[in-house]
């Protein structure tokens, strides 16, 4: 997102890919299937949140800007009863505002259980967190806003002021091999 009345980098987005072993990168819509019948798109999409409060926290210790990231997030993160914990746990780790990120939901996702939702909508904004409703378009995309996924293409995030670069595809790789998810 770029401030166009500064021409400077106004926030971003935090988006996941999945680099194999022999070097190939796939999209959400490859592998996220997989992720909602095993149950693994919860420990994705919180793995997610912690890499952009780790960026967050390494624009702040270089006197950069930061900028707010919106992040994906899984329905069944709002039904958790530890996810308000567990997200301002990961916050005051890296001791960043919760302003800084958006947890981003899918329109639909306020059907059923909307008295549940809500509740935790106003636990975590009163916590400070930024939340964004995402319309489909008018289409079902699939995948494009469940289990931390994007369709934009697998563009990195690049900020060529600060040299850094957000490509979360990377980031699961690196993960798996130093024993993470």
């Amino acid at each position: 997102k770029i401030d166009f009345s500064t021409g400077r980098i106004g926030g971003a987005e935090a988006l996941v890919r999945w680099q194999t072993s022999d070097g190939t990168v796939l999209s959400p819509d490859q592998f996220v299937p997989l992720f909602e019948q095993n149950g693994f798109c919860n420990r994705l999409d919180m793995y997610m949140v912690e890499k952009v409060c780790q960026w967050i926290r390494g624009r702040m210790d270089a006197g950069l800007p930061a900028v707010p990231v919106s992040v994906n997030q899984t329905k069944l993160l709002f039904y958790e009863t530890e996810y308000v914990r567990e997200l301002c746990g990961l916050i005051e780790t890296y001791g960043i505002p919760a302003e800084l990120i958006t947890l981003e939901i899918l329109e639909g996702l306020a059907v059923s259980r909307v008295e549940e939702l809500n509740r935790q909508i106003r636990r975590l904004k009163e916590k400070g967190f930024r939340i964004s409703i995402h319309h489909p378009d008018g289409q079902k995309p699939p995948h494009r806003h469940r289990c931390g996924g994007r369709g934009d293409g697998g563009r990195p995030f690049d900020d060529p002021q600060s040299g850094v670069r957000l490509r979360t595809g990377v980031l699961l790789q690196s993960s798996r091999q130093r024993g993470g998810i």
